[in-house]
């Protein structure tokens, strides 16, 4: 943003005047609805005129909170920039958290414009810390939308500020550093602030650190020890949070919402016995798990073999339908066909919308998925599977996740 010091001062004056705040949404507000009636800019400027904030600003905002209005609740009233828009946490994991983490003393180094702080604030006494003017102010506002905000945000470099804060050994240090926007290969030191020269910067004051990290990171690059947490939002894999000091409870774990499920476990690779057939069900772990390496664990609910794996998904199959929760989905087996059989197969299974999950390249998904839809006028949704040339129909097993959970398996959460 060309006038980010302009839009910051204007964002102060909002947080300590309620009538201009109020407008600033309601312009705001008219924003978002010409957007979504799909006018350019330069109409939407020319409609509505001089607003109560400079226009440069309230348009990013106002396509900030159109692109979280599935993350957030309160969405059409945050105040996010695009990159905090992309990269901030999402309100399920920030409650999450809120409930696993509750301290007297936290601090959050780099909260960008504030959402973890912010749900933090619920269960810890936190001090927020941010170097850009902006976000700091938008941390600001963004509790008082929630309506619980941290005790201090600090605009400041955490390098400059954070030795002179009361930080002892009950401290809990939590940070959700800057990526990268291009980088091939992520790792701890291109990270900003780099959790290395966190841990060092305060080094034998407390070993409670916290860190959000890219979930694509390596093992190999994830050099600090502690408790590896990967964390799934509707089966798409979506944080990777690491626990160190007496915060960590196993090596690593796998938490699957909103569905509340967590497994802990000792990693190790997966060796599954491969299929020699397809079984009545499948089973599809959740993505979670994978990252995790707690693929085995879902051993001890039952007998499984690997049907196949490819980059996204590793597919179990088994003649026996579970009698408890499964971490992931769950398919009943209806046919296994050629492709020349696909498409009157789900003609005769009343089919409406075919729903794969197989590996195809992503310019050819809706050409693949338009011809296996040809004349469908059914009812119901079925999953479509591929294994060495041939397709495996399914429906979805929904009641799977009403069915009791096995506690040497799995725990709720929150």
């Amino acid at each position: 943003m060309k006038n980010e010091r302009r839009f910051s001062r204007e964002l102060d004056e909002l947080y300590r005047d309620r009538e201009k705040l109020d407008s600033a949404n309601e312009y705001i507000d008219n924003i978002v609805e010409s957007l979504r009636s799909g006018h350019d800019e330069q109409k939407i400027r020319n409609n509505l005129g001089k607003g109560p904030i400079m226009f440069e600003g309230a348009i990013e905002v106002a396509r900030s909170r159109l692109s979280v209005s599935g993350k957030f609740t309160k969405w059409n009233r945050l105040w996010l920039d695009s990159y905090s828009a992309s990269y901030s946490t999402p309100e399920i994991v920030g409650l999450y958290r809120a409930g696993r983490l509750q301290s007297s003393n936290m601090v959050d180094v780099g909260c960008g414009a504030g959402m973890q702080s912010v749900f933090f604030s619920k269960t810890c006494s936190v001090t927020s810390i941010e170097v850009s003017a902006l976000r700091a102010t938008m941390t600001k506002l963004n509790g008082s939308v929630y309506g619980h905000s941290p005790d201090r945000v600090i605009n400041a470099d955490y390098a400059n500020v954070i030795e002179n804060l009361k930080v002892d050994e009950e401290t809990v240090i939590f940070s959700d550093p800057l990526r990268p926007k291009t980088e091939s290969e992520r790792s701890l030191p291109s990270l900003i602030p780099s959790p290395l020269v966190l841990r060092k910067l305060l080094s034998g004051k407390t070993e409670k650190f916290v860190f959000d990290l890219p979930p694509q990171i390596s093992w190999d690059n994830l050099t600090l020890e502690g408790e590896k947490e990967y964390i799934s939002i509707g089966g798409s894999l979506n944080r990777l949070t690491l626990y160190q000091g007496d915060l960590g409870h196993s090596e690593s774990s796998a938490v699957i919402l909103p569905w509340n499920v967590r497994i802990r476990g000792k990693p190790s690779p997966s060796d599954f016995m491969k299929a020699g057939r397809v079984g009545r069900y499948l089973y599809v772990p959740d993505i979670s798990l994978q990252y995790a390496r707690l693929l085995n664990g879902v051993k001890q609910l039952g007998e499984f073999s690997l049907l196949v794996k490819d980059r996204r998904r590793f597919v179990l199959t088994s003649d026996n339908e579970l009698e408890w929760m499964f971490p992931g989905e769950a398919f009943e087996v209806l046919d296994t066909v050629n492709e020349s059989e696909l498409t009157g197969t789900l003609k005769e299974r009343n089919c409406r919308n075919a729903i794969i999950r197989f590996s195809v390249d992503p310019e050819e998904y809706y050409t693949i998925r338009r011809d296996m839809e040809t004349d469908l006028t059914g009812e119901v949704d079925l999953y479509i599977f591929r294994v060495d040339g041939r397709y495996i129909v399914c429906s979805k097993i929904e009641e799977n996740l009403d069915k009791p959970m096995q506690t040497d398996v799995m725990s709720h959460v929150g």
